[in-house]
């Protein structure tokens, strides 16, 4: 397989989980739970991608994760606050 056929099964992979991971979201009305779950399936990755012996790849996914951990923290965070308005309202 030629780098850019991988490549582009990566990318096209990573956009069929992040879907996946949206609606879920949305279906189980958990906010911030697609970002959680990009940060598990990153973890995941860089996992796999260390036991293969390859190294720029999974660090770059590691180095993502606590940004991904961040945003699911916000969109909760904002979620509980904007419920807390519109009761008080």
């Amino acid at each position: 397989m030629t780098p850019l056929i991988g490549l582009l099964t990566i990318v096209v992979a990573a956009i069929a989980i992040i879907g996946l991971f949206v609606g879920l979201e949305r279906w189980l009305r958990q906010p911030g739970l697609a970002f959680l779950l990009a940060a598990v399936a990153l973890v995941f990755g860089a996992g796999l991608g260390l036991s293969d012996g390859k190294r720029l790849l999974p660090v770059l996914f590691l180095l993502q994760v606590p940004g991904f951990a961040y945003f699911a923290h916000l969109r909760r965070t904002a979620a509980r606050t904007g419920r807390a308005g519109a009761g008080e309202a």
